[in-house]
């Protein structure tokens, strides 16, 4: 949860505080260069909060007794789950995207 949490509050930071008050304070080319640095260390908490909820995501999934194995959709818990891993890879692209795209 934390790092959801982190992931979650370092965006929304970024969107509701940061960026309106740089954009009306600062030239394009120097608003361009501070947004890049900053999507630099915003990069690393989303890939490192990614990592942690994938992991412990895993862990929490093959402890539960509804979990029948691998594509297994036998009850609504494994059809959410799927859902939860379809949204989670949609999650990883959009972030890898971002970062190299």
């Amino acid at each position: 949860m934390l790092a959801t949490v982190i992931w979650i509050g370092g965006l929304s930071l970024l969107v509701l505080i940061i960026l309106p008050a740089v954009q009306s304070n600062f030239k394009s080319g120097d608003y361009a260069e501070l947004i890049g640095k900053i999507q630099i260390r915003l990069d690393s908490v989303g890939w490192l909060s990614l990592i942690v909820l994938g992991g412990t995501g895993l862990i929490q999934m093959s402890a539960s007794p509804n979990y029948q194995g691998f594509l297994a959709i036998s009850n609504r818990w494994s059809a959410a789950i799927l859902l939860k891993h379809l949204v989670f890879l949609g999650m990883v692209v959009v972030s890898a995207y971002l970062t190299w795209g």
